[in-house]
């Protein structure tokens, strides 16, 4: 059946008509009202309910990986007094690996999701975020036992959050592709945010340390086995024309990347969206240290940080359904990118000690 795929200019796609009859008229006829209802090789499209099942295993998945990497930033103090480091380089390097990581193993992860499929692809992140929270365990004796399961689930993030367009497209309608992508999305902000407030509520002291790496191992198996266990790379059927017809307009991998970097909106989009989340990164990788210096505790520390993520969600659900409305794409990038600035600048000026109400409100 695939290789008479390959062979095709292109899938039979057409418009079954659907016949209603209407109620006879003045001249004896029976009228019939004709409805368009597209269809691929002569098959009506299907849209899966598991579609949202596939969508909860994914976001799980992307959840446990965004858990694990913030784990250390709430509480850096803690960890550099366990640890007897000096100075923070070492300690910003356990969230630092990841944003190290996702630059080269984004290649390897978009040819591998492209070329040999979603639930290969998303496993292989899934299972490294498994290996890296058990590794951390280790990281009771040794700074580099905790440096080492940060990089397997570094290694392994690229592969789960570049997912999130292609388990929309493989599995929602069209219609429905920008808000999936959406939650998809989201479900690592969550994992921030609860990675946020999880490490300063079950490490009260440095020696508690160990005791949350295996409590959040634990939470990580957990959460990643249904997406191991139960991801799909596509549904029986394609879920809409386009869906179908992709293989028609396949480029090669290095043929699509070209096109990518040849492209004068990509690169704009590529430079916008790259500055606003190194800020947003940089931002949670250092709030602890700052938040310390600001003689703030750790919990307020993991407020700030849950803030942020919380009304980002909020912001995002909100656009994401206006922007599926409207379409109106650059209206609300320039919009979001202007609030986000304006916060940042105040931010610079408000961060400091016996403030955290204002720090609060404007995050």
């Amino acid at each position: 059946k695939m290789e008479a795929r390959r062979e095709e200019r292109s899938p039979d796609i057409n418009t079954t008509p659907v016949f209603s009859p209407l109620p006879n008229n003045d001249s004896g006829y029976v009228s019939v009202s004709i409805k368009s209802s597209p269809s691929i090789m002569g098959q009506p499209i299907v849209i899966y309910k598991r579609r949202w099942f596939m969508m909860l295993c994914y976001c799980l998945a992307n959840f446990a990986n965004a858990l694990t990497w913030i784990t250390y930033s709430p509480i850096s103090n803690k960890v550099q007094d366990y640890y007897h480091l000096q100075g923070t380089f070492k300690v910003n390097l356990l969230s630092l690996v990841f944003l190290i990581c996702l630059v080269p193993m984004t290649f390897v992860a978009s040819w591998t999701l492209d070329n040999i499929g979603l639930r290969f692809g998303t496993n292989i992140g899934a299972i490294l975020t498994v290996i890296g929270a058990g590794v951390r365990i280790t990281g009771e004796f040794s700074y580099w036992g905790s440096f080492a399961g940060q990089t397997f689930a570094a290694l392994g993030q690229a592969f789960i959050l570049n997912a999130a367009p292609l388990v929309a497209a493989n599995w929602f309608p069209s219609e429905q592709r920008t808000i999936a992508t959406t939650i998809g999305s989201l479900a690592n902000a969550v994992g921030v945010a609860i990675g946020f407030v999880i490490p300063p509520l079950l490490t009260p002291t440095p020696d508690h340390l160990p005791q949350m790496l295996i409590y959040e191992a634990i939470i990580v198996l957990l959460l990643s086995t249904p997406h191991i266990l139960f991801i799909r790379s596509t549904p029986p059927t394609p879920p809409s024309v386009s869906a179908a017809t992709k293989d028609e307009h396949y480029l090669s991998y290095f043929a699509s990347l070209k096109s990518c970097l040849s492209n004068y909106g990509f690169l704009i989009l590529f430079l916008q969206f790259g500055i606003g989340l190194g800020a947003f990164n940089t931002l949670a990788t250092v709030i602890g240290q700052l938040a310390t210096k600001m003689k703030y505790n750790d919990r307020e520390t993991g407020m700030m940080g849950a803030l942020v993520i919380i009304c980002g969600l909020i912001g995002s659900g909100v656009v994401g359904v206006i922007v599926d409305t409207t379409r109106m794409y650059k209206t609300a990038i320039i919009s979001c990118y202007s609030l986000a600035t304006v916060a940042f600048v105040v931010l610079t000026f408000e961060f400091k000690p016996d403030n955290l109400i204002v720090v609060l409100l404007i995050c």
